[in-house]
């Protein structure tokens, strides 16, 4: 048996720092180091500066030029053979190579110093998936930004034809289905009975083919009347997958060439305007347009004989035309449409137009209208397309299709559903020149299509790409694959990025040139790294949660391109016993019809698996010109220090500086004798912060201590704490993930574990791929359902005033219904009312009281309707509202305001309701209180207040008009009133609360219910008012308070403008309300035996008691509506009070004045005597409440007898 030799790996370069021509890879054993120079081809002029490195663990050596015809390399070693050019000629070499870096070169080269090794260690809780994502060599594929943000569909467009104006072409890598966007509205065209559509697709960035073409699921070859062109679609590959689609195609097109079946700018417009004798219809066609066909549809066009047999019948229709703005017409002939059919046809009429503009169209039917039930021949303007001037263009890199299609019962309206599964066409490398455009899904020649392809307004040059890598990628993993649809604005790397990582590689420039890295754990060893060309090492370590697998989420072709899991376990873990899982989605990836097993799927998820379990450290350290051997993915072999153990502790005694103020030597206060002389020095400074180098230990009893590294010394101080740990070396073999270049010639590298076992982790048996779906009859191929009809609300709107009612239908299916085509008729059947809507409510207009009968259908985008679901409404009387008052007006006098208006003469007008809202506050009358809620007749009297008053009319059903009229009074007759006492509730409301209140911060509620019926409780003012006595007051209020609906969200709402109240209840809804209501007591409120009267509404106006006391009862009647109270205030006032006499008879001795009734406050007094002598004096005594005394005395004290006028000022009464 023949044994195959033992290697070792062998790393042999030519040039100081280019990479070509290298020699990498395993090297039998047995040849001299001379041999191996020898091979490697090195130039001349570098021959004496070769240098010859052998590591093998933890040892490395230099072999001197000597020895190299004696020295063999065993195997398990790693040789590494270049020449080392260092000092100026190293700058002239680099200069060569980069003349940008030559101007810096010279004067830093090597210009650095160097510092010690370290280590360090750090602990992360993260994801796994998160963590590839941030930290892998070839992280897992992600959704571009721009796709993220816009639309979260990237992988498909959509899943219909939309009209993306202003918005990119697609572009389709690999395989992949597409709905391809409208580059064209699109329109019909018919004479009678048969009508085609034609429309115009564009699948992108071309040149692809096609294996299948449907509309919805139905190959688009079942369909009758097809005609199909081309552009940019490859013929040969498109009918090797469909043949029988050869017969469909009027032209294979490619270029710019234009396309015959669509080649106009066209514009439709679609009407449903019924056509009356000697009626004209008119409407403007677009701009530019040179030509214009119009349609005119018949819903049947039959007579029917005595035998009740189809006759035909025509109709006479006469077309003119003139330029908008213009006077005259132009006859553009009569037409005369016959039929003998009661389905649905349609005419067109095409006029060319002398010249390019805008034009009024004029269609008018010359026959009679007909009444004979024999007869059906109800004319419609359906439609007006106007051609415009200017052709479509056709763009020499995109590939469109062009449609002209017979409708059926099959297909009705617009196409909405066209779809291909398209494959991309690129040019393949094989070494020396490009292919033709071939179908391609390895990601190597997509990478190569989206840098180089039209789709990039600066395609790059194969010059900048590394072409030997891309073939190398596909040669070596032809299994992999990249199926996706570009159909947003994104960046070139981001697509890069994506197309990469299907491909378990990552994107790279390498000698400036765009290239991939793919996982080199297997690979050759390119590079060594050691204390003695590098510095700064620090190690990180990530210790993510522990887990048993993925769920790997990817697109299948079996499930009709809808995403589908396969479950990727970790080593050691099955279906039985694995329980940690993490979801890992795979963007780009496609599971093909064809595919038996998880295929790539697979693949990539137990290769990002064996990632996060096998290279959780990531290391980086600097070095000099060696980083320029290196390329992210190389792997290269790293020895570096690491900490063996602390060996001692002291604190500093002296220490000694050079010239630049470095350190150069210390003494410790304990000597330490140390065998070696690697040792790391952990200095803590005064200030708290640490230093970290190297230093060799003390070599007799002085104990000095020789500084190695470049140390600043000028923070140091003497009794600094000191650390002693001798210092080891590990060796290991690390991917380069980055590399950071630096000033100087300097970088910084990072790198992971090699571990090759990774790239073991996707060998072997995969597994058999079995859908997590079930395949079900695709939707879009179902008639839709016919709508359900859940509740019919009937209510009363305003501006204008309206009986409407809105009748709810439950969620439908938005994939298959696009939308509800409504119907209304009166009870005689007749249609009053048609339109569309979205969402789930329809409302109609009632205009007169009766019943009408609502009919709903579901329509889907193929125009198709379902049966309808019906609804027969009834407007009553009661729901008859009263109209808006007239005639309101108001007159002030004193203390009184006399409100008037104009009785309405309607049958249905029981009475009138007035409300107040006082001066300064917001809002109309749901935030208004009641002056009297049931006036009749055409007047009211009501204290005179500053602010508005309000009028409604109320039917002898309860319903209220819905606007309000409004008189404002600007005379404020409390300027002359006293406040006596301001009650007021919230927003603590501290008061007693009956069952189901609830006060927070800043409002009292009666939260929703849920319960039929609804609820209602009462609130006790905190505050019960004693005025001490009867008085006569004065009692105003205001009160802010609303119902609110539980179901009023933001997301309900389809615009701001539909939402009749933002708290969901209108004021006159009777859903919920708030009311204060007043009761009074003559005796003193805190008597045990006090009497009070029955709580009664409080009403502006005047009481007359010593105690009041005040609750507020809120009532909902609605289970989904709460009410709530922000503010409850009533004011108790006095106004001014003049008592008065005049020629009161005084006796000498005085006389007493009484006020009847008292004052409740002693009032001001005012006496003016008559006819007094000079000096005489006024004297006033016993003055309360109630009266005073009063008499008069000469100069010299004596009473004497006089008559006065005398008047008394203050505010309130006595009972």
């Amino acid at each position: 048996m023949r044994m195959l030799p033992e290697c070792f790996d062998l790393a042999a370069y030519n040039h100081p720092f280019k990479n070509d021509g290298a020699l990498l890879g395993p090297m039998p054993e047995g040849v001299t180091i001379a041999e191996i120079v020898r091979g490697a081809e090195i130039d001349p002029r570098f021959l004496m500066d070769v240098q010859v490195t052998v590591s093998r663990g933890l040892n490395s050596s230099v072999v001197p030029m000597s020895d190299w015809h004696k020295v063999r390399p065993r195997a398990g070693a790693h040789v590494l053979v270049t020449p080392r050019v260092q000092g100026p000629a190293a700058a002239l070499l680099l200069g060569a190579l980069l003349p940008s870096a030559a101007g810096y070169v010279a004067g830093t080269l090597f210009g650095f110093a160097a510092t010690s090794l370290g280590y360090a260690l750090t602990y992360a809780a993260v994801t796994i998936v998160g963590a590839l994502l941030i930290n892998a060599l070839i992280p897992p594929p992600s959704t571009p930004n721009a796709a993220k943000q816009d639309d979260p569909n990237f992988s498909i467009t959509g899943s219909g034809n939309a009209e993306n104006r202003y918005g990119v072409y697609p572009t389709v890598l690999g395989r992949h289905l597409i709905y391809p966007p409208k580059t064209a509205r699109g329109y019909t065209e018919g004479e009678g009975d048969n009508i085609h559509f034609r429309g115009r697709y564009t699948f992108g960035y071309g040149p692809v083919a096609l294996e299948t073409l449907n509309i919805g699921t139905t190959p688009i070859t079942e369909f009758e009347g097809v005609e199909i062109e081309f552009l940019n679609v490859d013929q040969t590959e498109t009918l090797a997958h469909m043949p029988e689609l050869a017969d469909l195609v009027t032209a294979w097109r490619t270029g710019d060439a234009a396309l015959s079946l669509y080649p106009d700018d066209i514009a439709e417009d679609t009407y449903s305007v019924k056509l009356t004798q000697d009626t004209a219809v008119v409407r403007a066609t677009r701009d530019r347009a040179v030509s214009v066909s119009v349609d005119v549809t018949y819903q049947g066009l039959v007579k029917f004989d005595g035998s009740n047999a189809k006759q035909d019948h025509s109709v006479e229709v006469k077309y003119r035309y003139r330029k908008v703005g213009a006077v005259d017409w132009i006859d553009a002939s009569t037409e005369t449409h016959t039929g003998r059919s009661t389905a649905s046809l349609r005419y067109t009429k095409t006029i060319a137009l002398p010249d390019e503009g805008e034009y009024d169209i004029e269609v008018t039917r010359l026959s009679a209208d007909s009444d004979e039930t024999t007869v059906r021949d109800d004319a419609f303007l359906s439609a007006i397309r106007s051609v415009q001037a200017g052709a479509l263009p056709s763009h020499s890199d995109i590939a469109e299709i062009a449609v002209r299609i017979k409708a059926s019962d099959q297909l009705n309206g617009q196409i909405e559903t066209l779809n291909a599964v398209a494959h991309q066409m690129a040019p393949v490398w094989d070494g020396a020149s490009w292919s033709a455009p071939q179908p391609v899904r390895h990601p190597a020649w997509i990478y190569a299509r989206a840098l180089m392809g039209p789709m990039l307004s600066k395609p790059i040059e194969d010059l900048r790409i590394q072409l030997d890598d891309l073939r190398d990628w596909a040669q070596q993993e032809p299994h992999w694959t990249c199926d996706a649809v570009i159909d947003q604005s994104t960046t070139v790397a981001e697509v890069l990025d994506l197309i990469c990582a299907t491909g378990r590689a990552r994107r790279t420039l390498r000698d400036l040139k765009y290239s991939v890295i793919r996982d080199g754990g297997v690979g050759p060893i390119v590079q060594q790294f050691s204390p003695r060309n590098s510095w700064g090492f620090t190690g990180s370590i990530q210790f993510p949660k522990v887990i048993h697998g993925f769920r790997v989420r990817c697109l299948s072709e079996r499930l009709e391109w809808q995403q589908d899991e396969i479950t990727v376990y970790a080593d050691g873990y099955d279906a039985t016993t694995a329980t940690e899982f993490e979801t890992l989605e795979l963007r780009g990836v496609v599971l093909a019809k064809a595919e038996a097993t998880g295929g790539n799927a697979w693949r990539l998820g137990r290769y990002h698996l064996a990632q996060a379990i096998l290279r959780p450290e990531e290391f980086s350290w600097q070095c000099d010109l060696d980083h320029l051997r290196v390329n992210m993915g190389d792997k290269v072999r790293l020895i570096h220090d690491v900490p063996l153990i602390g060996v001692g502790a002291g604190r500093i005694t002296q220490f000694e500086t050079n010239g630049d103020g470095t350190l150069a030597a210390f003494v410790l206060d304990e000597l330490m004798t140390l065998a070696g002389s690697d040792y790391r020095i952990c200095l803590r400074l005064q200030g708290g912060d640490d230093m970290v180098f190297r230093s060799a230990p003390p070599t007799s009893y002085d104990g000095r201590w020789t500084v190695s590294d470049v140390v600043e010394g000028y923070d140091l101080r003497v009794g600094d704490l000191v650390s002693v740990e001798e210092m080891t070396q590990e060796g290991m073999e690390v991917l380069i993930k980055s590399i950071t270049h630096q000033g100087d010639m300097k970088a910084t590298l990072t790198g992971v574990p090699a571990a090759p076992a990774v790239l073991l982790a996707d060998q072997g048996y995969i597994p058999e791929y079995v859908p997590l779906l079930t395949k079900i009859t695709p939707r879009e191929s179902l008639d839709p359902v016919a709508p359900r009809i859940i509740g019919t609300d009937i209510t009363v709107r305003a501006d204008p005033a309206r009986v409407v009612a809105e009748v709810e239908i439950a969620p439908e299916d938005r994939f298959l219904v696009a939308s509800n085509l409504t119907v209304l008729r009166d009870k005689s059947g007749n249609e009053i009312e048609r339109f569309e809507f979205t969402g789930t409510v329809a409302e109609v207009v009632l205009t007169e009281v009766g019943t009408y009968a609502l009919s709903i259908y579901a329509k889907d985008r193929q125009g198709r309707l379902s049966a309808p679901a019906v609804e027969t409404i009834y407007r009553s009387a009661a729901l008859t509202v009263p109209s808006a008052v007239e005639g309101f007006a108001i007159n002030v006098v004193e203390q009184q305001a006399f409100l008037t208006w104009t009785a309405l003469l309607e049958v249905l007008v029981s009475h009138y309701h007035v409300r107040f809202l006082a001066d300064g506050l917001d809002g109309g009358w749901d935030r208004a209180v009641d002056v009297e809620t049931q006036v009749r007749g055409g007047s009211l009297v009501a204290p005179a207040l500053k602010g508005r008053y309000l009028i409604k009319a109320v039917s002898i059903f309860g319903q209220a008009s819905v606007d309000a009229r409004v008189v404002e009074s600007d005379i404020d007759p409390l300027a002359y009133y006293n406040a006596v006492l301001l009650v007021s509730e919230g927003p603590d409301y501290t008061g007693s609360k009956g069952a189901g209140l609830v006060a927070d911060v800043v409002s009292l509620k009666l939260p929703e219910s849920g319960l039929q019926g609804g609820a209602e409780a009462d609130y006790a003012f905190a505050q019960e008012v004693d005025l001490g006595e009867v008085y006569t007051s004065r009692l105003t209020f205001t009160l802010q308070a609303y119902g609110y609906r539980s179901d009023n969200l933001i997301g309900n709402w389809s615009s701001l403008a539909s939402v009749q109240s933002l708290s969901g209840v209108d004021a006159d809804s009777n859903l919920a309300w708030v009311e204060i209501s007043v009761r009074t007591t003559s005796d003193d409120p805190a008597s045990p035996s006090a009497v009070w009267s029955d709580w009664k509404p409080l009403r502006i106006g005047e009481y007359v008691a010593r105690g009041y006391q005040f609750k507020l009862r809120l009532v909902s009647t609605d289970p989904n509506v709460g009410v709530r109270v922000d503010r409850a205030d009533v004011q108790i006032d006095m106004p001014d009070r003049n008592l008065s006499a005049r020629d009161v008879n005084c006796p000498s001795g005085g006389v007493s004045i009484s006020f009847d009734p008292p004052f409740k406050e002693i009032p001001a007094i005012f006496v003016n005597g008559q006819g007094l002598p000079t000096g005489a004096v006024s004297v006033q005594s016993a003055v309360t409440r109630s009266g005073f005394h009063q008499k008069f005395t000469d100069k010299d004290g004596n009473d004497i007898a006089a008559s006065f006028d005398w008047q008394a000022v203050g505010f309130g009464r006595m009972g």
